[in-house]
């Protein structure tokens, strides 16, 4: 079985130096303006925002929990917002409020999300034409990675790769 460390699925960098934070998570001004079209209230952007960050790093939605604090901050202080270590969503409408955040990503990005039997069988195939040439798990996941994302796919779970 492959680590995960030892393949170039995405993840955050276990140090995030504030020259990390400012070019990978810095939003630009069409991406403030995005945000604060389509959401009402400081936790509703900066949960927006964090999304929209996150995924253009790592080509999948992170769970809320797993994002590190720093770089919630980070984007709160880029966005002048008092300084917060993880987004909130209202327990009255949580799930279906990030939900609501990950499709309107996923349409500004023009990112297919990674579900149903099309996916799978798009990720098959490349998985296939990778392991003619390669020879290690590894090196097939790599490939599959990096394809899925040039497809603009969402990537799946590490494990759903390993599976295939």
């Amino acid at each position: 079985m492959a680590s995960v460390e030892r393949t170039a699925y995405p993840r955050f960098p276990r140090l995030l130096t504030p020259q990390k934070l400012q070019k990978l998570f810095s939003p630009s001004k069409d991406e403030v303006e995005w945000v604060a079209a389509l959401s009402r209230g400081e936790d509703r952007r900066l949960s927006l925002m964090v999304h929209l960050k996150c995924f253009q790093y790592l080509h999948f939605f992170q769970p809320v929990e797993s994002i590190p604090p720093e770089v919630v901050e980070h984007v709160a202080g880029c966005m002048g917002f008092a300084p917060q270590q993880q987004i909130r969503y209202p327990a009255s409408s949580g799930k279906v409020s990030l939900y609501r955040d990950h499709d309107k990503v996923r349409a500004r990005l023009k990112i297919r999300s990674y579900g149903g039997p099309q996916a799978r069988a798009e990720a098959v195939r490349i998985a296939r034409r990778a392991s003619a040439v390669v020879n290690t798990v590894v090196d097939v996941i790599n490939a599959l990675t990096t394809e899925l994302v040039i497809k603009d796919y969402e990537l799946p779970s590490f494990n759903t790769l390993q599976k295939i």
